[in-house]
């Protein structure tokens, strides 16, 4: 399999990309549950916290769709990376509920923007052939940084905690906090990355295309995958710190050190999608991807020992992190150009709304059926997402798009 190089454009948006991440998953993902547990929060609270982020992620999506059409994508994504580190550093001012509450959906509101703005970046920067290629190197440059700083995150707490004694013990809510500071410095250093990258604006409407209106029952359509893989995520994505934590009491760096497994099995797995949506075809990679998460599901949900626990976890992570890279150019090819923004509103809405929904359940699930129960129900859930992506890409076929020279210098 041939490896284009990457243009100069395209490699600061992977850097872009990798910096946001590691702030978010790399850092404060491994350590989040347990700051909230060293102020005394509970599962439920947990659980409804995460819930706000989805409800910010969910009520910005459509407004980050305009702002996009107003202002480009880089622009956007600028805003939303300094959202981000705001709401990091807000996390540890205060410990009431509340403040907790709307800190977590500013930060929902941060990386749903994040999230939105980027497909139609990739857009901007190749042509629709190498769209799969560019979002498959995307999810590799992310999943190799947060590989690194995963165990890094575990870690950081105790390392801080030595440095500064005052912060309290590896443990203690000083410490987390300290470790929240840190992870906000990422997003700010995405900054540079994104300044070096040319302005985006949205494409302009001819005669012909404005009398097109939108079409709004396939972006609904299309967006139904990601409502039913949004529940899957709220019933798994919340709980594997404390899954691990819980059913087989390790530490935080010995969870952070799987979390690193868990990226390492994303960025293998995200290696082969472009070769393999190329053999079988772009929905029949992604139905199949599918598949094979909810049996990695299943797998999961028998806990069958530690060792084989986290070989089940690595295979559950990095076989559903191949949603993106597959979806996303499937979404950019079902409507028209016009409208890369608003789809990646929708779809991005419709994940958060699943979320949201499924997070009002989920926490009291954990209490009164255990772990097993929920990883069950997301392998379901998975499943389902995998068959209607199916029968939907099949049914609507891609938009023709005006053609669009791309230059890249270089390669990709």
């Amino acid at each position: 399999m041939r490896i284009p190089h990457l243009s100069r454009n395209v490699a600061l948006f992977l850097l872009a990309s990798a910096l946001i991440d590691v702030g978010v998953f790399g850092i404060m993902d491994v350590l989040l549950n347990f700051f909230y547990r060293s102020i005394d929060f509970n599962l439920e609270a947990i659980s409804v916290l995460q819930g706000a982020q989805r409800i910010g992620g969910l009520l910005f999506s459509l407004p980050a769709g305009l702002l996009i059409a107003r202002l480009g994508a880089r622009r956007t994504l600028i805003i939303a990376a300094v959202i981000i580190a705001l709401a990091l550093v807000g996390m540890t001012i205060g410990s009431d509920f509340g403040w907790q509450y709307g800190v977590r959906a500013l930060l929902g509101a941060g990386y749903s923007t994040v999230y939105i703005a980027m497909i139609p970046m990739v857009a901007t920067l190749v042509g629709r052939e190498q769209y799969t290629t560019v979002f498959s190197y995307q999810f590799i440059a992310v999943a190799l940084a947060v590989a690194i700083t995963n165990s890094i995150g575990g870690s950081l707490p105790g390392a801080l905690a030595s440095l500064f004694p005052t912060l309290g013990g590896a443990e203690s809510t000083g410490a987390y906090a300290g470790s929240l500071w840190v992870a906000a410095v990422f997003p700010l250093l995405c900054l540079i990355p994104l300044a070096l990258l040319p302005d985006t604006k949205a494409p302009v409407t001819t005669p012909a295309q404005a009398r097109i209106g939108v079409p709004w029952g396939n972006i609904l359509i299309i967006s139904l995958p990601m409502f039913i893989f949004g529940l899957s995520a709220g019933m798994s994505l919340p709980y594997y710190n404390l899954f691990f934590r819980d059913t087989f009491a390790l530490s935080d760096a010995m969870i952070g050190n799987i979390f690193t497994l868990g990226a390492v099995a994303m960025l293998a797995i995200t290696l082969i999608v472009p070769y393999t949506a190329r053999r079988v075809g772009q929905v029949s990679a992604l139905a199949l991807a599918m598949f094979a998460t909810g049996a990695a599901f299943l797998l999961l949900s028998l806990t069958p020992g530690i060792e084989l626990t986290v070989v089940f976890y690595m295979l559950a992570l990095g076989l559903r992190n191949t949603m993106t890279p597959l979806y996303s150019p499937l979404l950019l090819d079902r409507v028209d150009e016009r409208h890369h923004g608003l789809i990646s509103s929708v779809s991005t809405g419709a994940w958060s709304l699943g979320f949201l929904v499924i997070t009002f359940f989920s926490g009291g699930w954990v209490q009164q059926f255990g772990y097993p129960f929920l990883f069950q129900l997301t392998a379901l859930t998975t499943l389902v997402t995998g068959a209607l992506a199916l029968v939907i890409f099949r049914a609507l076929r891609p938009v023709v798009q005006e053609v669009k020279v791309v230059v890249q210098p270089g390669g990709v």
